[in-house]
């Protein structure tokens, strides 16, 4: 019974390091940014900022950010 638990919990571990993350937070936004939570927000809350709400808050598609940030050259907060 022991080693069905062990396997078990091992393929629970192995199952979460084969999944990866597809959103960051705001406030990880903010954090990657390097700019205040109030930029990040400011940034998100632009027409193509690549994220999606939920419930009351917002999640950025990791994948696009490096695309909506070259779209933002030259643009001034």
């Amino acid at each position: 019974m022991e080693n069905t638990i062990i396997d078990l919990k091992e393929k629970i571990e192995e199952h979460k390091r084969r999944i990866e993350r597809k959103t960051i937070s705001v406030k990880e936004f903010a954090e990657v940014m390097g700019c205040s939570y109030q930029k990040a927000l400011t940034l998100v809350h632009h027409k193509n900022c690549p994220c999606i709400k939920v419930g009351h808050g917002y999640r950025i598609i990791i994948s696009k950010i490096d695309d909506f940030l070259e779209e933002l050259i030259g643009y001034e907060l």
